[in-house]
Protein backbone atom coordinates (compact mmCIF):
# COMPACT_ATOMS: atom_id res chain seq x y z
CA UNK A 1 0.00 0.00 0.00
CA UNK A 2 2.82 2.57 0.58
CA UNK A 3 5.21 1.32 -1.78
CA UNK A 4 1.45 1.93 -4.22
CA UNK A 5 0.82 5.39 -3.25
CA UNK A 6 4.55 6.42 -3.70
CA UNK A 7 4.44 5.19 -7.49
CA UNK A 8 1.14 7.33 -8.04
CA UNK A 9 2.60 10.71 -6.05
CA UNK A 10 5.48 10.41 -8.45
CA UNK A 11 3.85 9.72 -11.60
CA UNK A 12 1.13 12.69 -10.11
CA UNK A 13 4.42 14.67 -9.80
CA UNK A 14 5.82 14.13 -13.31
CA UNK A 15 2.12 14.38 -15.40
CA UNK A 16 2.66 18.36 -13.61
CA UNK A 17 6.43 18.45 -15.53
CA UNK A 18 7.83 18.47 -11.80
CA UNK A 19 10.48 15.96 -10.05
CA UNK A 20 9.24 14.11 -7.19
CA UNK A 21 11.82 15.17 -4.05
CA UNK A 22 11.57 12.25 -1.05
CA UNK A 23 13.59 11.29 1.77
CA UNK A 24 13.84 8.02 3.14
CA UNK A 25 14.33 6.38 6.26
CA UNK A 26 16.70 4.38 8.04
CA UNK A 27 16.61 1.70 9.94
CA UNK A 28 15.03 -2.28 9.64
CA UNK A 29 11.27 -1.37 8.51
CA UNK A 30 11.83 0.49 5.22
CA UNK A 31 14.05 -2.04 4.03
CA UNK A 32 11.04 -4.11 3.37
CA UNK A 33 9.14 -1.28 1.69
CA UNK A 34 12.01 -0.76 -0.28
CA UNK A 35 12.68 -4.42 -1.71
CA UNK A 36 8.64 -3.84 -2.71
CA UNK A 37 9.72 -0.47 -4.65
CA UNK A 38 12.72 -1.98 -6.48
CA UNK A 39 10.84 -5.15 -7.39
CA UNK A 40 9.50 -5.12 -11.54
CA UNK A 41 6.12 -4.94 -10.55
CA UNK A 42 6.48 -1.46 -9.39
CA UNK A 43 10.14 0.23 -10.42
CA UNK A 44 8.56 -0.37 -14.18
CA UNK A 45 5.78 2.14 -13.36
CA UNK A 46 8.31 5.19 -11.75
CA UNK A 47 10.24 7.09 -14.14
CA UNK A 48 12.86 7.00 -11.64
CA UNK A 49 15.40 9.95 -13.82
CA UNK A 50 11.83 12.91 -12.25
CA UNK A 51 12.41 11.41 -8.64
CA UNK A 52 15.39 12.80 -6.21
CA UNK A 53 16.50 10.83 -3.14
CA UNK A 54 17.51 12.55 -0.22
CA UNK A 55 17.81 10.86 3.36
CA UNK A 56 16.05 12.21 6.67
CA UNK A 57 19.00 11.29 8.79
CA UNK A 58 22.26 9.51 8.39
CA UNK A 59 24.53 7.75 11.02
CA UNK A 60 28.14 8.51 11.71
CA UNK A 61 29.41 5.56 9.67
CA UNK A 62 30.92 5.22 6.00
CA UNK A 63 28.29 4.45 3.38
CA UNK A 64 29.93 0.41 3.46
CA UNK A 65 29.19 0.08 7.35
CA UNK A 66 25.91 -2.08 7.78
CA UNK A 67 24.30 0.45 10.08
CA UNK A 68 24.65 2.94 7.40
CA UNK A 69 20.48 4.49 5.95
CA UNK A 70 22.54 5.14 2.99
CA UNK A 71 23.87 2.00 2.73
CA UNK A 72 20.77 0.65 3.14
CA UNK A 73 18.79 2.29 0.75
CA UNK A 74 21.43 1.55 -1.73
CA UNK A 75 21.23 -1.96 -0.99
CA UNK A 76 17.63 -2.84 -1.38
CA UNK A 77 16.60 -0.04 -3.80
CA UNK A 78 19.24 2.44 -5.59
CA UNK A 79 21.46 -0.72 -6.84
CA UNK A 80 18.05 -2.04 -8.25
CA UNK A 81 17.07 1.20 -10.45
CA UNK A 82 18.19 3.34 -13.48
CA UNK A 83 18.06 6.28 -10.99
CA UNK A 84 20.74 8.77 -12.17
CA UNK A 85 23.83 9.13 -9.86
CA UNK A 86 22.96 12.61 -9.50
CA UNK A 87 19.36 12.23 -8.00
CA UNK A 88 20.69 10.86 -5.21
CA UNK A 89 21.88 12.93 -2.47
CA UNK A 90 23.41 11.13 0.62
CA UNK A 91 24.25 12.61 3.94
CA UNK A 92 27.64 12.40 4.31
CA UNK A 93 28.11 10.48 7.96
CA UNK A 94 31.76 9.31 7.16
CA UNK A 95 33.69 13.01 7.59
CA UNK A 96 35.07 14.09 10.99
CA UNK A 97 33.15 16.80 11.18
CA UNK A 98 29.45 16.38 11.34
CA UNK A 99 28.69 20.03 11.79
CA UNK A 100 30.15 20.81 8.94
CA UNK A 101 28.28 17.71 6.65
CA UNK A 102 24.77 19.04 8.40
CA UNK A 103 25.42 22.47 7.02
CA UNK A 104 26.41 21.23 3.74
CA UNK A 105 22.90 19.17 3.44
CA UNK A 106 21.80 22.35 4.57
CA UNK A 107 22.76 24.32 1.73
CA UNK A 108 21.63 21.66 -0.80
CA UNK A 109 18.46 21.35 0.28
CA UNK A 110 17.97 25.08 -0.04
CA UNK A 111 19.64 25.00 -3.66
CA UNK A 112 17.79 22.21 -4.68
CA UNK A 113 13.73 22.03 -3.53
CA UNK A 114 11.03 24.51 -3.56
CA UNK A 115 10.15 26.38 -0.88
CA UNK A 116 6.96 27.07 1.34
CA UNK A 117 5.56 30.60 1.16
CA UNK A 118 7.72 31.23 4.37
CA UNK A 119 10.74 29.97 2.99
CA UNK A 120 11.43 26.17 3.99
CA UNK A 121 12.71 24.24 1.36
CA UNK A 122 9.64 21.36 0.99
CA UNK A 123 9.57 17.71 0.07
CA UNK A 124 6.95 16.26 -1.98
CA UNK A 125 7.18 12.80 0.94
CA UNK A 126 9.59 12.44 4.00
CA UNK A 127 9.49 8.60 4.88
CA UNK A 128 10.08 8.43 8.54
CA UNK A 129 10.42 5.20 11.22
CA UNK A 130 9.57 5.37 14.76
CA UNK A 131 11.63 4.11 17.67
CA UNK A 132 10.55 2.99 20.99
CA UNK A 133 11.54 5.74 22.67
CA UNK A 134 9.41 7.75 20.55
CA UNK A 135 11.92 9.51 17.88
CA UNK A 136 11.62 10.27 14.62
CA UNK A 137 14.22 10.69 11.84
CA UNK A 138 17.25 11.09 14.72
CA UNK A 139 15.56 13.37 16.96
CA UNK A 140 15.98 11.72 19.87
CA UNK A 141 14.40 13.01 23.88
CA UNK A 142 16.23 15.30 25.05
CA UNK A 143 18.15 16.43 22.02
CA UNK A 144 18.70 20.00 21.71
CA UNK A 145 17.97 19.53 17.67
CA UNK A 146 14.47 19.36 19.01
CA UNK A 147 14.48 23.16 19.33
CA UNK A 148 15.84 24.28 16.40
CA UNK A 149 14.20 26.41 14.54
CA UNK A 150 17.14 28.00 11.92
CA UNK A 151 18.41 25.15 10.13
CA UNK A 152 16.56 22.69 8.68
CA UNK A 153 19.76 19.65 9.03
CA UNK A 154 21.68 19.45 12.02
CA UNK A 155 24.14 17.04 13.69
CA UNK A 156 24.24 16.02 17.48
CA UNK A 157 25.52 13.61 19.96
CA UNK A 158 22.78 10.99 21.39
CA UNK A 159 24.20 10.11 24.74
CA UNK A 160 21.77 7.25 24.87
CA UNK A 161 23.01 5.67 22.14
CA UNK A 162 27.24 6.92 22.84
CA UNK A 163 26.64 8.12 19.10
CA UNK A 164 26.53 11.37 16.12
CA UNK A 165 23.82 11.58 14.10
CA UNK A 166 22.64 13.86 11.24
CA UNK A 167 19.59 14.60 10.62
CA UNK A 168 16.28 16.71 9.02
CA UNK A 169 14.90 19.25 12.26
CA UNK A 170 11.80 19.42 12.84
CA UNK A 171 10.76 22.65 10.47
CA UNK A 172 11.65 20.99 7.42
CA UNK A 173 9.52 17.91 8.70
CA UNK A 174 6.39 19.91 9.24
CA UNK A 175 6.73 21.20 5.89
CA UNK A 176 6.52 18.58 3.81
CA UNK A 177 3.78 18.05 1.93
CA UNK A 178 3.51 14.41 2.99
CA UNK A 179 5.03 12.49 6.04
CA UNK A 180 4.74 9.19 6.24
CA UNK A 181 5.60 7.41 9.62
CA UNK A 182 6.00 3.57 9.13
CA UNK A 183 5.88 1.38 11.89
CA UNK A 184 6.81 -2.01 12.51
CA UNK A 185 7.08 -4.94 15.46
CA UNK A 186 4.83 -5.81 18.47
CA UNK A 187 7.91 -3.77 20.48
CA UNK A 188 6.29 -0.29 18.77
CA UNK A 189 2.72 -1.49 19.98
CA UNK A 190 3.22 0.53 23.55
CA UNK A 191 4.65 4.15 22.42
CA UNK A 192 2.18 3.80 19.52
CA UNK A 193 -0.99 2.90 21.54
CA UNK A 194 0.22 6.11 24.12
CA UNK A 195 0.77 8.71 21.00
CA UNK A 196 -2.47 8.02 19.17
CA UNK A 197 -4.84 6.69 21.62
CA UNK A 198 -3.58 8.67 24.77
CA UNK A 199 -2.80 12.19 23.35
CA UNK A 200 -1.39 14.71 26.13
CA UNK A 201 -1.57 18.26 25.84
CA UNK A 202 2.26 18.50 26.29
CA UNK A 203 4.36 16.80 24.02
CA UNK A 204 5.83 13.74 25.71
CA UNK A 205 8.02 12.41 22.72
CA UNK A 206 9.38 13.64 19.64
CA UNK A 207 7.24 11.80 17.12
CA UNK A 208 4.50 14.16 18.62
CA UNK A 209 6.78 17.14 17.72
CA UNK A 210 4.90 16.41 13.84
CA UNK A 211 2.55 18.92 13.96
CA UNK A 212 2.78 19.18 9.71
CA UNK A 213 1.47 22.08 7.68
CA UNK A 214 0.73 19.23 5.01
CA UNK A 215 -0.36 15.26 5.69
CA UNK A 216 0.32 12.45 8.07
CA UNK A 217 -0.19 9.11 7.09
CA UNK A 218 0.37 6.45 9.88
CA UNK A 219 1.33 2.98 8.28
CA UNK A 220 1.42 -0.01 11.00
CA UNK A 221 1.93 -3.18 10.75
CA UNK A 222 -0.33 -5.78 12.14
CA UNK A 223 1.84 -6.39 15.24
CA UNK A 224 1.13 -3.21 16.28
CA UNK A 225 -1.98 -2.62 14.61
CA UNK A 226 -3.51 -5.56 16.78
CA UNK A 227 -2.86 -3.68 19.62
CA UNK A 228 -4.54 -0.91 19.92
CA UNK A 229 -8.05 -0.47 20.83
CA UNK A 230 -10.97 -1.05 18.46
CA UNK A 231 -12.55 2.71 17.30
CA UNK A 232 -15.91 2.80 19.48
CA UNK A 233 -19.22 2.37 17.26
Amino acid sequence: HVAQTIVTLANEAKQHGRPFNIALAGGSTPKYLYSYLASPLLAEKIAWGGVNIYFGDERAVPPSHADSNYGLAKKYLLDQLPIPSENIHRMYGEVSDLHQAAAAYNQLLEEQLPHTATGVPQFDLILLGLGGDGHVASLFPGSPVLTEREKWVAAAYIPALTAWRISLTLPILNHSKRLFLLVAGAAKAAIIAEVLEHPQPHARYPVELLQPQGELHWFLDQAVAHRLEPPTP
